[in-house]
């Protein structure tokens, strides 16, 4: 879904709508199926911006007494509005996609240091695990992977993902697993799907899964 937010707005005007169901009709749906399947947790990644929607803090409310932990996938691009801030507080997780921060070079220097400035401040306030997703593109220049790999470290994630995209070599992605490796305790190569969602098991974050021993599993 494309929106003025995620195409980085020069004043700021994000305007949040309602995009999805209606909180406790989709909570109750989604019970369901975590009862019909063996899932580990609950992942709010939609094909849009997931902050943009303004029921998220009530569907994340609606979503509390299920026994799964819910993880909500956000680009950050609102993360410098309170309000957006106060309901991702109701998340067990959040996975900061910010492989695309080096696209803010080309914007007004007022605008992007209040973009990254509300991600830095959600990512410290923020007493729950934080992970980070960067998107490695083929030929990416070693200097952007090292402006990623820093700012990401500044976010303190538990795990940094890095997430392949067509075309990326296995030596492409070694050289960014080693920029990365160096400013961060933990990285893995892997999509957000496939790594976080799918395959991964979160032995350093244990309330966000049911055993160590086995790969985490998600109903979206």
């Amino acid at each position: 879904m494309a929106c003025r937010g995620c195409d980085f707005d020069p004043l700021l005007t994000v305007t949040r709508g309602h995009f999805y169901d209606d909180p406790k009709r989709a909570a109750a749906r989604i019970a369901g199926r975590v009862e019909a399947l063996d899932v580990d947790l609950i992942a709010i990644r939609p094909r849009g911006e997931a902050t943009l929607d303004r029921q998220l803090g009530a569907l994340l409310v609606a979503l509390g007494p299920i026994p799964r932990p819910v993880v909500v996938f956000t680009n950050g691009t609102t993360l410098h509005r309170d309000d957006v801030r106060s309901e991702l507080g109701h998340a067990d997780a959040v996975c900061l996609e910010v492989g695309r921060h080096d696209n803010l070079r080309g914007h007004a220097l007022p605008q992007r240091d209040v973009l990254i400035d509300g991600i830095r401040v959600f990512s410290s306030a923020f007493k729950r695990p934080v992970f980070t997703v960067s998107s490695i593109p083929p030929d990416v220049p070693g200097y952007l992977l090292e402006a990623e790999a820093d700012f990401a470290s500044t976010l303190r994630p538990e795990i940094a993902y890095l997430a392949p995209q067509d075309g990326a070599n296995a030596h492409q992605l070694a050289r960014a697993e080693r920029r990365f490796a160096e400013r961060l305790p933990r990285v893995m190569v892997a999509s957000p799907e496939a790594g976080f969602v799918e395959t991964v098991s979160l032995a350093t974050s244990p309330e966000l899964h049911k055993s160590a021993e086995r790969p985490v599993h998600a109903v979206a």
